[in-house]
């Protein structure tokens, strides 16, 4: 009965389920506020599960505390796989692989009781894609190609104007007519994160009704 009674003991874990998913959401908006896959549900329940796991192999009293724990490194990487995509010329996603990994650390971190080490690497890990957005770190240009649909030529000739402002340089562009729709496809050469720069403007203008990258 003492178990039920200790007060203690259920603070301090409501405090980790708080704490980790706080970690998780965090990490979680960034990520999804950059077009990712892996977002806000994902990093959550990654660093949820990963405290929850952590908690109950500490909480163990037969054999190593620690082998629970262990295995959640090893099962993390089945869900990092899932976020890595191969393209015809590029492989895609290692660095919300990368992320997936360190996200349940930190869950970890949180389920060990080790809760000011948790939240300073939650806030250095956000501090550190906050500087590389910022400072433009990746420089490399790649070819990509985003298919518009509009109603009309005018929207058509509108987000091309827009298009033609940001930073990139279009290196193809083609217009088709479909029914009671105009579709324009553009290719054009830009960094990857200027890239998600560009597709978060076009989410916002007026004159455009869907689109799609490849």
């Amino acid at each position: 009965m003492a178990f039920f009674f200790n007060e203690l003991d259920w603070l301090v874990f409501i405090f980790k389920i708080i704490l980790s998913i706080g970690c998780g959401f965090a990490i979680g908006i960034e990520r999804e506020s950059m077009g990712k896959p892996a977002g806000i549900k994902t990093h959550t329940l990654i660093c949820m599960g990963s405290c929850l796991f952590t908690h109950f192999s500490l909480m163990a009293a037969e054999g190593d505390p620690t082998r629970i724990a262990a295995q959640v490194v090893s099962g993390i990487g089945f869900i990092g796989a899932g976020t890595i995509l191969q393209s015809k010329e590029r492989i895609e996603g290692l660095t919300s692989a990368a992320l997936v990994f360190v996200n349940a650390s930190v869950g970890m971190l949180i389920g060990g009781a080790y809760f000011v080490y948790s939240i300073i690497s939650t806030i250095a890990l956000l501090i550190l894609f906050r500087f590389l957005r910022s400072n433009k770190y990746q420089t490399k240009l790649r070819s990509y190609r985003v298919y518009i649909r509009c109603k009309t030529y005018s929207d058509i000739e509108t987000t091309l104007k827009f298009i033609h402002h940001l930073n990139c340089k279009i290196t193809n562009k083609k217009i088709e007519k479909t029914t009671n729709k105009m579709e324009l496809t553009v290719s054009y050469l830009t960094t990857p994160l200027a890239n998600h720069r560009i597709l978060s403007k076009l989410n916002g203008l007026t004159t455009i009704d869907s689109f799609s990258q490849t």
